[in-house]
């Protein structure tokens, strides 16, 4: 980036969220040219316990890391109280066994045994002792903490919209402030102080020839005379159009009265239909729309306007010929 910028820094627990924070930053005047991705959210799971789910709760908020929020609690076992039969040969192996068929956090009570094992010689045929293991199983909740995403984005000035001029001769192509800004250069380097009133350059700044076409120019007058294109073909192809046309070939100019006045009524007609459709302005669109070739074409356009003279649409708007 070769134009002085200028840096904003925002966090979110999405990056959504996170550019929505970004916008009220932002000066008045300022484009966003480019954003990067600091740190994306990320998510991590852990596991406490404690004698109920309120303490394990309090134990996991205090868990949590600098810059860190907890994304999600979950509640993975309730805590209660339990008593296992275990068949052990010793007091340590029966609370080992208890603690593994209670499959998570737990706390032994009490052991009493229940029934006394026998021992044989050298241990051959020996039957174990039983065992009642009560237990305490604690309250087990699993914690998801999650980073925030973090972005930056590198804002620069608003720079005024320039027409792109395209030379036809030598197929460079530059703005209409480079011109400006040369002339600038050079009067300020004779000391004649500033041109002023400068828009377009007069010449191509490559070849010097004076054969520049305004790109954008000529692309809004395209944009345009598409739309007039598809504006005509739509109206010629209405039927009070084809009428319009059926009647231009039952005259010759000059004609007779009589004929000009049975004619007239017939396309004051159709102008007052317009007029109910389209108003003034679809009245004016169908004149534009027919042929204009000089002689009889363009006679008969001055007579269909003079004929809808008067006619007044339902804004009260007037035709005038």
């Amino acid at each position: 980036m070769t134009k002085a910028f200028t840096t904003f820094e925002a966090e979110g627990d999405s990056l959504s969220e996170a550019r929505e924070n970004l916008v009220p930053q932002l000066p008045d005047g300022y484009e966003i040219i480019e954003e990067e991705v600091i740190d994306k959210p990320e998510k991590t799971k852990k596991k406490y316990s404690a004698e109920n789910i309120d303490a394990a709760s309090i134990l996991g908020q205090n868990k949590i890391g600098e810059g860190m929020s907890i994304f999600e609690e979950k509640v993975l076992q309730e805590p209660q109280e339990t008593s296992l039969t275990i068949e052990a040969f010793t007091e340590e192996e029966a609370i080992r066994k208890a603690k593994r068929r209670a499959r998570g956090f737990c706390k032994i009570h009490e052991v009493v045994i229940k029934s006394t094992g026998k021992k044989r010689f050298f241990g051959l045929s020996s039957t174990p002792s039983l065992y009642r293991v009560k237990l305490f199983k604690q309250a087990v909740i699993e914690v998801t903490y999650q980073s925030p995403a973090r972005i930056c984005v590198y804002v620069v000035k608003k720079r005024k919209k320039r027409d792109q001029l395209y030379c036809t001769e030598c197929g460079s192509t530059q703005f209409d402030g480079d011109w400006e800004k040369l002339m600038d250069e050079t009067s300020k380097a004779a000391g004649l102080g500033r041109f002023f009133n400068i828009s377009a350059p007069p010449q191509c700044l490559n070849c010097g020839r004076e054969s520049l076409l305004n790109l954008s120019e000529q692309k809004k007058h395209r944009q345009s005379m598409h739309k007039r294109r598809k504006e005509l073909r739509k109206i010629r192809s209405t039927p009070e159009f084809a009428e319009l046309i059926k009647l231009s070939k039952q005259i010759d100019f000059p004609a007779s009265t009589a004929r000009e006045k049975s004619l007239m009524k017939k396309v004051r007609r159709i102008g007052e239909e317009l007029a109910q459709k389209g108003g003034v302005q679809l009245m004016s669109s169908f004149i534009r729309a027919l042929p204009t070739s000089p002689g009889h074409e363009r006679l008969w356009r001055d007579f269909v306007s003079s004929s809808w003279d008067g006619i007044k649409d339902e804004s009260d708007n007037r035709w005038m010929h």
